[in-house]
C-alpha cells in the first residue's frame, strides 16, 4: 500500500479479451485511484483502464478508463473475485461470479493492452493496500458459463451450487384461527440470515385454507437478499374471511453462485389486530385514547392504539389525537350522534360537538359524508331572470334556476310577488328529485302578469311542504322539517315593464290631391323604448281599403308614408288611419276623417326622343332639348319615342302623331305601362336615306286633338367607314410577325351610310428599330377585301413590336383609323431534317447513328429558313478535336432533296472507335445563330469475305483453284488471310495470304490421291483483331495414283520371286511412311511468300500438292463455282 507494485510487460494486443483476478483489501477506506490492476501508464486514459477504489468509506470497487463503472463495496478481509470481459463494443464486469454490470463502449475505448501493473494506477501516483491472487488473461471474450466456471475453480475449491431441478427451500408452521379471530388483521414479522458463501433470496408468506383444506388467499412479503447480519421482514395481513387456517412459511431461494453455507430464521411472531366490530358503511366513532392518532403507518412502536387499526377494521369515520388532549376536547357523544343521526354530515356532527377546535383532534372520513341525510331536501333558488322584456297586460315568463342539493326529493312551491305592495303574482307547486339524481337541477318557467308598468321588483321564493303541525311539547320544532338551509330559497329580480305608444297628431302635406301625385301623411307618437312599425291605411266611401302600406321613420317619434295617387281612384273624400306597434309588439290605432280629397289629373308631354341622337337613357318623364345633341346616321332605323303623364289617359283615343320632314316613318304603337307608373309612352320608327344632305330636318309631336306639343331640330350626321385588319402570312391569318417577305395586310372597309363606291387609305407600318414605311392603297366601301402586301424589313430585324396603322377617308370625309401591333419573332435559323446518305440510300441522322471508317458518307441538311441564311457551318469532333465538312460539290442522284445542304462526311483517320459528334452551325442574315449537336458512333468495319469460287470436283495430280475476294473498309493493307483445307480431321492444307490490291486471293493446288467430302475454311482479320470466316463443303478428288516403271528393267525368274517376296513388306512401309507424312502435314503451317512480280509460289511435298498463290482478283469465268455471302452455288 505504499509503494509495492509489480510489472508485466507484454506485447501490444488490440480486440477481446478476458481478465480475472482475485483481490483481498485490508481495509474499506483504500484512497481513490488505489488500483488493483492497471493497463498502460497513461492516467485517465481513453484507450485503457484500471480496477481501483473510489476513496470514500467504506470505498466502491469501480473500473475506470475515462467514466466509472461500479462493481460493489469494498469490505475489509474478504477475497473478492473481478473479471472484465470485452465482446467488440460491449464490456461486462462481474464480481463474484455474478454479472454486475453490461456497457456499450464508445468507439476505441478500451482498446489497446501493451502492459500490465499490480498494486498501482496508471498514473504511477497511488498504491493499493491488500492481496492480489489467481490472475488470468484470455485473448478472448469468456461467457457468463465460463466465467461461473473460473469463479468456482478458486473459491473453496467447491463446486458451484446449481439450481437445476430445485425449488424454493420453506420452513413453515400451521395456525389453526378460533371463531373470535376470523375476518381480523393480524401483524407478522421474523428475522433471517446467513453463514458462509451462500447466496439467496427470502421472504415471509401466508396462505389461508377453508376447513377443507382449499387454498383461499396468499399474502406474502417482497423477496429481499440474504445478508450475514440479522435483517427483519415484517407484514401487516387480513386473511380471506372464511379461512379457519393459516400456514405461516419462511420461504428462501439459493441462487447458484452459492457453494457452501447456512440460512437462519428466528424470532418470529404474529399478532392479531383488535378492537373489531360490525362496522357498517356511514358509521363513525369518537375515542379517547391520548395519542391514537399520531400516525398511520404501520409498525408505529410509541404510544398507545391507533385509529388507523379502526379504519382498517371497516369504520367510516374517526377521531383520534395526536397528544394529550383533555377529556373536554373530546367530542360529546350525545351531540355528536343526535346531529349526525338528524341528517347533518360528519363534519357537522364533530363540530358542533367538539368544544375545542383546532387542537390535538384529528378527524379522519369525508366530511360531507351524510348517511341522514336522504331525510332531507335543500333546494336552492340560483338565479331568477326574465329574458324577455315584459309588457303590461300580457303573460310574461319568469326563469327560476333551482337546484334540489340534498338526498331526499323536494315538494313545495314557487311563489312571486311584487315587492311594493307586496302583491301576490302566482304560487306554482313544483317537486324535484333527490340531489344525485337526473331532473335535480331544473329552469322553471313561471308564467306571470302585471298591469303595473315601468321599474318593477318581483320576489321569487321557494317554499317547502314541510307537512301538519305537531305538537311542541314533544318535539323541539312545531314540525318535522323536510328542508333544513332555508337561507338559499330566495332571489329577487327587476325589470322595466312595457307599456303602449301614445299617437300625438296625424296629418298630409296636401288636402286636395289630383289623381296622380304624390302625397305624404305622418303621424307623430312615443314609445317608453321605441316604436318597431306604423302602418298607414287610406280608407274610402263605404269603408273600402285604397291603399295600405309601412310609414318610414328617420329615428325620430315622426313616421312617414308617401304614395301616389292611383288614376283609377274615385273622385271623393278619404280618411287616413296609422296603426303603431312599438318593439315589444304592443301596438295602438288612430284615425283622421276625410284627411284627403282627391280631384282629375291634367296631360304633360314628352318627347319628341330620337334613338342614337338623344342620350339612350331617357325615362320619358324629362323635357327635352330643342336640338338633338348628337345626329341621326343615314340609312340606319331610328326608334322614336314620346310620353304623357296622364294617370287617366286613354292610349286607343288619344294617341300622338309624328311628322318629319325628310325619312321613312313607321307605325305608331302604345309601349307597354308599368302598373305603378302614371305615364303613357308611344314609340315608331324613322329611316334617313343614304343620299340625305348632312343638314336638320326637323320633327313635330302633335296630339290626339290636332295640337302641336313639341318641335325639335334632328341633326343628321356622317358616320365614318369602319375597317378591319387582319395579319397574315400566305394567306392565314397569324398573331406574330417574322419578317420573311411572304405577310400581308387584309384591309375590309365598310361604310354603310352612304352609297356604294371607293375610298382612299394609307397602311403605316414600323418594324422594331427599323425606319416608318407608309403604303398608299384604295379599297371598295362595300366591305370587300384588300391585300397589301408587307415589304420585307432590312437585316439586323430585332425582337420587338410591329406597329400597323391604317386611315381611310370616305367621301363625305369620314376618318376611320385602326390600328393593331404584333410581336415580332426573330427565330434563328433551325433544323428540320439531316439526313446521311450512304450507297444510294437515305438515313435519318439520329443519337447513335453509326458511321464505318472508310466508307463514303454524304449529309443532307434541310433548314428551316425564317430569314435569310448567311452562313453554315459543319464538323465532326471527337475527344476535344474537330475537322470541317466540306460542302459535297455533287450529290447521289439518290438522296437529292429540294434547297437542302449537302456535306461530305468521311472519318478522320486520326480518329478513334467509338463517340463522336456531328455540329452543324446557321447564321442568318440578322445575326441570329443556332447549333445543333447529334451523337454518333464511329466503327472500324471487320473484313468482308465474299465471291468464292471453289470447284464442283477434283481430279488426282490435275491443278484446281480456290479464289475468293476480300474488302475492308478502313483498311485492306492490314488484313491476313488463312485458308484451311481438310477433309474429316486430316488437315490437307494450310495456308496465310493477304489480299492483292483489288482484295483478291487464289490458291492452286494439285490433289495427290482420291479423298472425299473435301472441305474449305477461310477466315480473314484486320490488324484491330475483327474477323470474318467463311466455310465450303462438299468436294471429292477422283482418279488413281500413279506409279512409275522402268521398262529397261528385266528380271529373272528368281528376282521375280525375290520381289514377290519382298512386296508386302514394301507396301507396309510405304503406308507407314504416308501416315507419318500426314501427320505432319496437319500440324504444318504455311506462310504465304511474295516476291517482287505478286506472283508467288508455295510448294508442299504432302500428296505431291503444287500450290500457287494469285492475289489478282478473280472473275466469274475463272472458275466453275461461285458463291456469294459464303454460301456455295454450283453453276453448270
Amino acid at each position: 500500500g505504499v509503494d509495492d507494485e509489480l510489472r508485466v510487460d507484454v506485447d501490444d494486443r488490440l480486440g477481446n479479451f478476458t481478465i480475472s483476478l482475485w483481490a483481498k483489501a485490508n481495509h474499506t477506506g483504500q484512497p481513490g485511484y488505489a488500483s488493483v490492476v492497471a493497463v498502460n501508464d497513461v492516467g485517465g486514459d481513453f484507450d485503457s483502464f484500471q480496477i481501483m477504489t473510489s476513496g470514500s468509506t467504506p470505498g466502491v470497487w469501480q473500473l475506470y478508463h475515462n467514466s466509472r463503472y461500479d462493481f460493489g463495496t469494498v469490505s475489509a478481509s474478504e477475497w473478492v473475485h473481478f473479471v472484465v470481459v470485452k465482446d467488440g463494443d460491449q464490456l461486462m464486469q462481474y464480481m463474484d461470479g455474478t454479472l454486475v454490470n453490461n456497457i456499450t463502449l464508445p468507439s476505441g475505448a478500451i482498446d489497446e493492452i501493451d502492459l500490465y501493473k499490480f498494486g498501482v494506477n496508471r498514473a504511477g501516483n497511488t498504491h493499493w493496500a491488500g492481496q492480489i491472487d489467481e490472475v488470468q488473461v484470455w485473448t478472448e471474450a469468456l461467457n457468463a458459463s465460463d466465467i461461473t466456471l473460473v469463479n468456482g475453480e478458486v473459491a473453496l475449491d467447491c463446486p458451484s451450487f446449481t439450481t437445476v431441478g430445485q425449488g424454493l427451500s420453506r420452513i413453515s408452521t400451521n395456525l389453526t384461527i378460533d371463531l373470535e379471530q376470523t375476518d381480523h388483521a393480524w401483524i407478522l414479522s421474523g428475522h433471517g440470515r446467513s453463514t458462509g458463501e451462500i447466496n439467496a433470496d427470502w421472504m415471509l408468506n401466508i396462505e389461508a385454507y377453508d376447513g377443507n383444506g382449499s387454498l383461499l388467499s396468499v399474502n406474502s412479503t417482497n423477496p429481499t437478499t440474504m445478508t450475514p447480519s440479522w435483517a427483519q421482514q415484517a407484514i401487516r395481513f387480513r386473511p380471506h374471511e372464511n379461512a379457519t387456517t393459516l400456514q405461516i412459511s419462511y420461504e428462501a431461494e439459493i441462487l447458484n453462485i452459492s457453494r457452501e453455507g447456512t440460512l437462519h430464521f428466528d424470532t418470529t411472531s404474529l399478532r392479531i389486530i383488535r378492537p373489531h366490530m360490525g362496522w357498517i358503511p356511514g358509521s363513525i366513532a369518537e375515542t379517547a385514547v391520548s395519542t391514537g392518532g399520531r400516525s398511520f403507518n404501520w409498525g408505529t412502536e410509541y404510544g398507545q392504539s391507533l385509529i388507523a387499526d379502526i379504519l382498517e377494521d371497516g369504520v367510516s369515520g374517526v377521531k383520534g389525537y395526536v397528544y394529550e388532549p383533555y377529556l373536554t376536547a373530546v367530542s360529546r357523544p350525545d351531540l355528536m350522534t343526535a346531529y349526525y343521526a338528524s341528517g347533518y354530515n360528519l363534519g357537522e356532527a364533530y363540530t358542533a360537538s367538539n368544544g375545542h377546535l383546532s387542537w390535538m383532534g384529528v378527524v379522519v372520513g369525508d366530511p360531507k359524508m351524510a348517511p341522514f341525510s336522504d331525510q332531507l331536501h335543500d333546494v336552492e333558488v340560483r338565479n331568477v331572470s326574465i329574458p324577455v322584456r315584459a309588457s303590461a297586460n300580457e303573460n310574461f315568463e319568469i326563469h327560476v334556476d333551482v337546484a334540489n342539493l340534498g338526498a331526499s326529493s323536494a315538494s313545495g312551491w314557487i311563489e312571486v310577488r311584487e315587492r311594493i305592495g307586496n302583491y301576490l303574482l302566482t304560487n306554482q307547486s313544483i317537486t324535484l328529485p333527490a340531489g344525485d339524481e337526473p331532473g335535480s337541477i331544473a329552469t322553471l318557467l313561471i308564467p306571470v302578469m302585471t298591469s303595473t308598468t315601468g321599474y318593477v321588483d318581483f320576489q321569487v321564493r321557494y317554499i317547502a311542504d314541510d307537512g301538519p303541525i305537531l305538537n311542541r311539547s314533544q318535539f323541539v320544532q312545531s314540525r318535522i322539517l323536510s328542508e333544513r338551509v332555508v337561507h338559499n330559497n330566495f332571489q329577487t329580480v327587476n325589470t322595466q315593464i312595457n307599456g303602449p305608444p301614445v299617437i300625438t297628431d296625424i296629418a298630409c302635406s296636401s288636402n286636395v290631391v289630383p289623381r296622380g301625385a304624390t302625397v305624404a301623411c305622418w303621424v307623430d307618437a312615443t314609445d317608453d323604448f321605441g316604436m318597431a312599425t306604423a302602418q298607414m291605411t287610406i280608407i274610402g266611401p263605404e269603408g273600402f281599403v285604397l291603399i295600405s302600406m309601412n310609414a318610414l321613420s328617420s329615428g325620430s317619434e315622426r313616421w312617414t308614408a308617401f304614395f301616389d295617387v292611383p288614376g283609377n281612384a274615385t273622385l271623393d273624400f278619404y280618411d287616413v288611419q296609422f296603426d303603431i306597434t312599438d318593439i315589444d309588439g304592443v301596438n295602438v290605432t288612430s284615425n283622421l276623417t276625410d284627411a284627403l280629397e282627391f280631384i282629375d289629373s291634367p296631360s304633360i308631354w314628352y318627347g319628341i326622343h330620337i334613338q342614337g341622337a338623344d342620350e339612350n337613357d331617357w325615362n320619358g318623364d324629362t323635357n327635352l332639348p330643342s336640338s338633338t345633341p348628337e345626329g341621326m346616321i343615314r340609312g340606319r332605323e331610328a326608334i322614336i319615342r314620346a310620353c304623357v303623364e296622364d294617370v287617366d289617359h286613354d292610349p286607343i283615343t288619344e294617341a300622338p302623331t309624328f311628322s318629319f320632314e325628310s325619312g321613312v316613318l313607321g307605325v305608331v304603337v302604345a309601349l307597354p305601362k308599368d302598373p305603378s307608373s302614371s305615364f303613357h309612352c308611344y314609340a315608331s320608327t324613322l329611316l334617313l336615306p343614304l343620299d340625305q344632305p348632312l343638314i336638320p330636318i326637323l320633327g313635330r309631336l302633335i296630339d290626339s286633338e290636332g295640337n302641336t306639343q313639341s318641335t325639335r331640330s334632328i341633326r343628321v350626321e356622317n358616320e365614318a367607314p369602319t375597317v378591319l385588319l387582319t395579319f397574315e402570312r400566305e394567306g392565314i391569318s397569324e398573331g406574330f410577325a417574322f419578317g420573311v417577305g411572304n405577310e400581308s395586310v387584309r384591309i375590309s372597309v365598310l361604310d354603310l351610310d352612304a352609297v356604294n363606291g371607293m375610298a382612299n387609305g394609307q397602311l403605316t407600318l414600323q418594324w422594331p428599330e427599323q425606319g416608318e414605311m407608309k403604303i398608299p392603297f384604295t379599297a371598295m366601301t362595300d366591305g370587300t377585301d384588300t391585300i397589301v402586301p408587307i415589304p420585307m424589313p432590312g437585316p439586323g430585324l430585332t425582337a420587338g413590336t410591329l406597329l400597323l396603322d391604317v386611315s381611310v377617308i370616305d367621301r363625305d370625309a369620314g376618318q376611320a383609323i385602326q390600328s393593331i401591333s404584333l410581336p415580332v419573332e426573330t427565330r434563328p435559323p433551325s433544323i428540320s431534317e439531316i439526313n446521311i446518305c450512304r450507297g444510294g440510300e437515305i438515313f435519318p441522322l439520329v443519337n447513335g447513328s453509326i458511321l464505318n471508317r472508310g466508307e463514303a458518307n454524304h449529309m443532307v441538311v434541310s433548314l428551316d429558313i425564317h430569314r435569310k441564311v448567311l452562313q453554315t457551318t459543319a464538323s465532326i469532333r471527337q475527344a476535344g478535336w474537330s475537322e470541317t465538312l466540306d460542302f459535297s460539290l455533287e450529290t447521289p442522284s439518290n438522296c437529292e432533296v429540294l434547297d437542302a445542304i449537302v456535306y461530305t462526311v468521311n472519318v478522320p483517320s486520326d480518329f478513334t472507335e467509338g463517340g463522336a459528334s456531328i455540329v452543324l452551325i446557321a447564321v442568318d442574315q440578322d445575326g441570329l445563330a443556332s447549333g445543333w449537336t447529334e451523337s454518333i458512333e464511329i466503327i472500324f468495319p471487320s473484313p468482308v469475305i465474299h465471291d468464292i469460287h471453289w470447284p464442283l470436283g477434283a481430279e488426282v495430280g490435275i491443278p484446281s483453284t480456290i479464289g475468293f475476294n476480300v474488302t475492308d473498309l478502313d483498311d485492306l493493307s492490314s488484313v491476313l488471310c488463312n485458308i484451311d483445307i481438310v477433309q474429316g480431321n486430316l488437315s490437307i492444307l494450310s495456308v496465310e495470304a493477304s489480299p492483292g490490291q483489288e482484295g483478291g486471293i487464289l490458291v492452286e493446288w494439285k490433289p495427290g490421291r482420291p479423298m472425299e467430302n473435301v472441305s474449305a475454311s477461310i477466315v480473314c482479320r484486320d490488324e484491330l483483331g475483327r474477323v470474318d470466316e467463311s466455310n465450303i463443303t462438299g468436294l471429292n478428288v477422283t482418279g488413281e495414283v500413279e506409279l512409275l516403271i522402268d521398262d529397261s528393267f528385266e528380271e529373272t525368274e528368281e528376282q521375280a520371286d525375290g520381289i514377290g517376296f519382298m512386296l508386302p513388306g514394301v507396301v507396309l512401309a510405304v503406308l507407314i511412311l504416308l501416315l507419318l507424312i500426314t501427320q505432319v502435314l496437319r500440324s504444318a503451317r504455311f506462310t504465304s511468300m511474295k516476291d517482287e512480280s505478286e506472283s508467288p509460289w508455295i510448294v508442299a511435298e504432302s500428296d505431291a500438292l503444287l500450290m500457287q498463290l494469285d492475289t489478282s482478283s478473280i472473275t466469274d469465268d475463272e472458275s466453275d463455282v461461285s458463291t456469294n455471302d459464303s454460301d456455295v452455288v454450283n453453276e453448270d
